[in-house]
């Protein structure tokens, strides 16, 4: 047993350092008399320490004082502060070495083991109470007479070779007899064998170690005693300590970025180190580096886990106690300082501190033994974690500086150091190293949690610090300051409640007035937020009643056909950044209607673009312009293909048949006007043509390549074999805008000008060729400026200014057609059949007509159709052609174009002929069912807009009509009966007789559900159960005259429209409800229910539209809205827009869109004039269907488009 000391070694060096740091004289011989058996010890440590001293006095290196709380380690924890010392290479030591020299791995050899890496790092400390360097000359003994030299037997082992010492012991590997595996051998050195406290510290080592059983604690092989010098023999590490590493890294000053552990399993390549390889990349993943060390201090905390289950707390956790194996295994070392219950504990009773100071606890720090448990353990590891992902210590400084930063909490986030740590790794570590054990993790198991979460990439369960945490964990460690500031505050209250009684009566006063001031700052507060309101209100609905004047402007511009003028309206609404989009249905269907359809744009010439030609044989555009250019293009792409300059203006040209030349006449400044035959490819001279006096307006070629023909202004018209033979001169007169051949050449076309006195006539004419005799002059009745011809010469356009009139060239009638364009004509083009027209204009509108199907024989203007409007750019068109599949356009803004006419003709789609009611399941957006004129009942794809007729039913004016919700039955009127049709494979139909033969169903209904069918006459209302057709129940009318019925969207109501009154019924027990008597016409079949169900639109037949609340107790009285445009009776109506628009369709072949706030009309749109018309919005896909009896079924397109480019305000 040991002898029992009522003053232990451990209080006489804390009272000796006491007395030192408050500057006291200190006789240690005296102060150790009473105490014999520790007189020894005692004078070595006082010598050891003075030295110390003295020696960095003499260095000029700034001594710190002894705090009380500096215990043992003073001197070998010294290479662990940031002072002078660790600044000077010279004197770097190896962390905790009490010798302050560094074991070199050279000497150490590949087969380093835990204790070797171990005990250069810590030296001595690792189980002694009082921690200092016993030299030789202080133990009386040299090292070596402490050495066992190779092959000597300790107890069962057999010395191999030394690999490292501390100040107490000597770390040698050693075999067993028979073992194939080495063990560590540790042994007292004589002089720490001598002292009864470290002989017992080591003992209860072996004890602790043996006691636990962990796959990361180092674990004990065998303990024992030799020769009375005690041993431990652990099993062998080959690795290095983690302080032997980071100090590496931190001494590379060519590291940017931490460190990273190879993942277990991985081989070093480096061949002088075994040990597990470490990889610095400054390129490497960063985070990835530190999941893995996360991950490795994760299997650390659990180590310490364990051994807090078993009542054990490490109390020395740093890096030099943490191995690294080569196969990167951490393993957890040193018990030295462990204690399991209070008889062996390492704190002294007097609340000296043993430990490394860097990694100490503040319980540590200010010497509460109470207070050391396993929070301590967990606060170390959390510093050994900081130092690992910094590569710098928590706290930095000599001794005294470290253990006072420690006792204030004063910690400096990682963050601070290293900017790429995460929050949540940041956090991990805060936690653990809070300054109050409580607010650190319960337990290391909680820690090693949190770490793997961290490295999982998933939230961990730490928080960073708020302003909060830190204003109360500053409380707890400054209570007297708080306590002062308590006072100073509670005291200055008092002060201020002493003025405040002593000034009552002035701050009561004081208090009135302001609080009247602040009634008064509240009511004023309060009638500005109104007036910021009202005037908010007032905004949105001026900013409202602007976009429908904008809209109502586009669509009265439509209907002129400027287009240019609507899109400049429509420009209006284009929301800018950050504002409302007002733009809805009318809006975008307008823009449809307007937008020029896509097209080829040529661009390169500077200036205007005086005509433009297409090569067939080439497949090749070919322009010339006002920069005596000639370009050919590539039609598909608009790329250019090819540029010819010449000298002067260029107006007219023309191509030949064959597509090898061209014929071209530049504009000198002055003299004559040559006209030259040029290669297209080189654009060499061919032929060299007759001059003109004047400009040259025009060139053509005669279809067979015979011929040329050109024209000067105001002159004559020279006309050439191809040859550029002169065959003879026309002297028409005119401007010769126009010149064409027939189709086989015979015969040429221009316009004619013959004065008589005054009277100025302009005739097209022809000549023959190529005799040049005059054939036939046409007297059009006007001044004829220009004109097209087919190809078959019969038929022609002559435009006069802004009219035009379409000729029968064969019987010399002519329809005339005035003002059709805004703005004078300059060009014109008729394709070579005939059925298609062009007109340029100044303004730069082009106007498209399709005129097949027109009867040229007769022609009525009844039959003309509208035009496609096109708008190509502010500036005058100079010429259009047509092509086969394509219209060509030249303009004074440098640009040709060309356009598809497929895409013009179809810019409105027809679906479907003669629809006169539409009908949508409640289950299926994407199909519309139609009924027809004729009785065929089709369903329309709304994707595709192909249509199938399903079956036909007797033809008959009702247009009862009506789907199942579920998609499966279509139910259609005809006479007094009932036709249902299967819409599954079979498309069975069948027919259900109603007993009133006589009468006419009016309209057919389901209800929400699909399981009845209602069926309206003008008297009465069957219901039909679906499931067998059976009669369920009949509703007699209050009077006849009733012709539709709809269904409100919650299902629960049936509005019924008479020609008298609206009949509202319950939908479940089908009785009245309400009658509601018309106050002006008669009614019109058209009702509709807003979509939130609270509105219902009801029409009249003399046109008037009136909106009426659906609530049956409010539906009788004064209408909300009455709109007023329509001309004739209204057939259909529809919501819209989120229930702000009304669409409504009529009689007076208009449909038109109402605002249903403001109750103003937004525009209307032409649509054919039927008695039966009807409509339907597609809100899916954003377009308007129409139908009617008579006319096609139309598409009106209204969907929104990202990119509005051809839009300018």
């Amino acid at each position: 047993m040991k002898k029992q000391h009522s003053t232990t070694l451990d209080e006489l060096i804390a009272g000796f350092l006491e007395s030192e740091h408050h500057g006291k004289h200190v006789v240690p011989q005296a102060m150790v008399s009473k105490f014999p058996e520790h007189r020894d010890a005692f004078l070595r440590f006082v010598e050891s320490y003075r030295q110390s001293h003295r020696e960095s006095e003499l260095a000029d290196t700034p001594i710190h004082r002894a705090d009380p709380q500096h215990m043992q380690r003073h001197q070998l924890d010294r290479p662990e502060t940031d002072g002078p010392e660790r600044e000077r290479p010279d004197l770097e030591r190896q962390e905790d070495d009490p010798g302050g020299a560094e074991i070199s791995p050279d000497l150490r050899g590949p087969g380093s083991s835990e204790f070797e890496s171990q005990e250069t790092d810590r030296g001595a400390d690792d189980s002694m109470d009082f921690q200092f360097e016993l030299t030789p000359s202080q133990t009386g003994s040299d090292s070596d007479s402490d050495s066992h030299p190779e092959g000597t037997r300790i107890g069962p082992y057999q010395i191999v070779r030394r690999i490292g010492q501390g100040g107490m012991s000597i770390v040698y590997e050693a075999a067993v007899e028979g073992a194939q595996e080495t063990v560590a051998l540790k042994i007292l050195n004589a002089a720490a064998a001598n002292e009864p406290d470290i002989r017992q510290r080591f003992r209860r080592e072996s004890e602790t170690i043996r006691s636990l059983d962990h796959q990361n604690i180092v674990p004990l092989c065998d303990y024992g005693t030799h020769d009375g010098t005690p041993y431990l023999a652990m099993k062998r590490i080959e690795g290095r300590s983690l302080s032997e590493r980071i100090r590496k890294w931190r001494k590379d000053a060519e590291i940017s970025v931490a460190t990273v552990v190879t993942a277990p399993g991985r081989e070093n390549s480096d061949a002088d180190d075994q040990e597990l390889a470490f990889h610095v990349d400054a390129k490497a993943d960063r985070y990835q580096r530190l999941t893995e060390i996360a991950s490795g201090i994760a299997t650390i905390a659990e180590a310490l886990h364990h051994a807090h289950s078993r009542g054990v707390v490490h109390r020395d956790v740093k890096p030099s106690n943490l191995m690294i194996d080569v196969s990167g295994k951490l393993w957890l070392t040193d018990f030295g300082l462990a204690s399991a219950t209070d008889t062996q504990t390492v704190l002294t009773k007097t609340s000296q501190i043993i430990g490394t100071p860097n990694y100490m606890s503040p319980e540590q720090a200010t010497g509460s033994v109470d207070k050391v448990d396993h929070h301590t353990d967990i606060y170390s590891l959390g510093a050994t974690l900081y130092e690992w992902v910094t590569l710098r210590r928590p706290y930095q400084g000599d001794r005294f500086r470290v253990l006072l930063e420690i006792a204030a909490g004063q910690v400096t986030p990682p963050s601070r150091i290293r900017h790429d740590i995460p929050r949540s790794l940041e956090a991990i570590i805060l936690k653990a190293m809070a300054y109050s054990p409580a607010d650190r993790y319960e337990t290391a198991h909680e820690m090693a949690e949190d770490l793997r979460r961290f490295a999982a990439g998933v939230p961990i369960h730490a928080r960073l610090p708020g302003a909060a945490d830190r204003v109360v964990r500053w409380v707890a460690r400054h209570p007297r300051r708080t306590l002062v500031s308590l006072l100073g505050t509670v005291f200055l209250i008092s002060s201020v409640i002493s003025l405040q009684f002593l000034y009552g009566r002035q701050m009561a006063a004081m208090n009135n007035r302001l609080a009247q001031l602040l009634v008064k700052t509240e009511r004023a507060t309060q009638a500005e937020r109104q007036a910021l309101a009202e005037l908010d209100q007032t905004n949105w609905v001026s900013m409202n009643q602007l976009y429908l004047a904008d809209i109502a402007d586009a669509f009265d511009a439509y209907h002129d056909r400027d287009f240019d003028i609507a899109q400049q309206f429509l420009a209006q609404q284009l929301p800018w950044a950050g504002g409302e989009d007002r733009r809805r249905t009318g809006w975008w269907l307008l823009y449809h209607l307007v937008r020029p359809p896509e097209a080829v744009e040529m661009v390169g010439h500077e200036g205007p673009v005086n005509e433009v030609r297409y090569s067939s044989s080439r497949n090749e555009i070919v322009t010339v312009g006002s920069d005596g250019t000639v370009r050919r293009w590539n039609p598909d792409t608009g790329e250019s293909v090819d540029v010819l300059p010449f000298a002067g203006c260029l107006d007219g040209m023309d191509i030949s048949p064959d597509g090898t030349s061209f014929t071209i006449s530049p504009k000198p400044l002055v003299g004559i006007n040559a006209v030259v035959t040029r290669d297209v490819e080189t654009g060499e001279c061919v032929h060299q043509l007759a001059w003109h006096n004047d400009t040259v307006e025009s060139i053509a070629h005669s279809p067979d390549g015979r011929w040329v023909a050109t024209g000067s202004r105001y002159h004559d018209v020279h006309v050439h074999a191809a040859d550029g033979k002169l065959l003879g001169t026309i002297p028409t007169g005119s401007r010769n805008e126009s010149l064409a051949f027939s189709a086989d050449g015979e015969q040429l076309f221009a316009v004619l000008r013959i004065i008589h006195g005054r009277d100025h006539r302009q005739y097209l004419a022809r000549w023959a060729v190529p005799s040049l005799e005059e054939v036939e002059r046409l007297d059009l009745r006007f001044s004829l400026d220009t004109f097209a011809i087919s190809a078959s010469g019969d038929k022609a356009v002559a435009v006069s200014g802004d009219d035009f009139a379409l000729v029968n060239v064969k019987t010399g009638h002519a329809e005339y057609f005035w003002n059709q364009t805004r703005g004078r004509v300059r060009c014109v083009a008729m394709s070579a059949a005939g059925d298609q027209i062009a007109l340029g204009c100044d303004c730069g509108l082009l106007y498209y007509w399709n005129l097949r199907g027109l009867n040229w024989k007769q022609i009525e203007k009844d039959a003309f159709p509208d035009p496609v409007v096109i708008v190509t750019s502010g500036r005058r068109l100079t010429s259009v052609r047509f092509t086969d599949d394509w219209l060509l356009a030249a303009s004074e803004d440098g640009t040709a174009k060309r356009w598809d006419l497929a895409q013009i003709r179809d810019r409105q789609r027809t679906v479907s002929p003669s629809a006169v009611a539409m009908v949508q399941p409640a289950s299926n957006a994407d199909v519309l069912y139609l009924r027809r004129d004729g009785g065929q009942l089709d369903r329309l794809n709304l994707r595709t807009l192909q249509s199938k007729t399903l079956a036909s039913v007797q033809r008959h004016h009702s247009n009862a009509f009506a789907v199942s919700p579920d998609d499966r039955v279509l139910v259609a009127g005809s006479g007094g009966e009932l036709v249902v049709v299967s819409m599954d494979n079979t498309k069975q139909t069948r027919s259900i007789p109603t007993d009133y033969a006589e009468k006419n169903i009016a309209s057919v209904l389901f209800n929400a559900e699909g399981t009845i069918l209602w069926t309206l006459f003008n008297d009465r209302i069957l219901a039909f159960e679906t499931e067998d057709w059976t009669l369920q129940q009949t509703m007699l009318l209050p009077r006849e005259g009733a012709h539709r019925f709809v269904l409100s969207p919650d299902g629960q109501t049936l509005a019924v429209t008479t020609f008298q009154e609206i009949l509202l019924f319950d939908a479940t027990n089908h009785e009245l409800i309400t009658r509601v008597p018309c106050m002006h016409a008669e009614m019109s079949p058209a009702i509709a229910y807003s979509n939130n169900g609270r509105i219902l639109a009801v029409a009249h037949q003399d046109g008037l539209v009136t909106l009426r609340h659906s609530d049956p107790s409010l539906i009788g009285g004064d209408p909300i809205r009455r709109y007023r445009g329509h001309r004739a009776r209204v057939e259909d109506c529809q919501f819209i827009d989120d229930d702000r628009t009304l669409v409504t369709i009529a009689d007076d072949a208009t449909m038109r869109f109402w605002d249903v706030e403001s109750g103003r009309e937004m525009g209307a749109l032409e649509v054919a004039k039927d008695n039966h018309a009807c409509l339907f919005f597609d809100a899916h896909r954003r377009q308007l269907l129409t139908g009617g009896g008579y006319s096609d079924t139309h598409v009106w397109p209204a969907h929104p488009i990202e990119s509005l480019a051809d839009l300018s305000p």
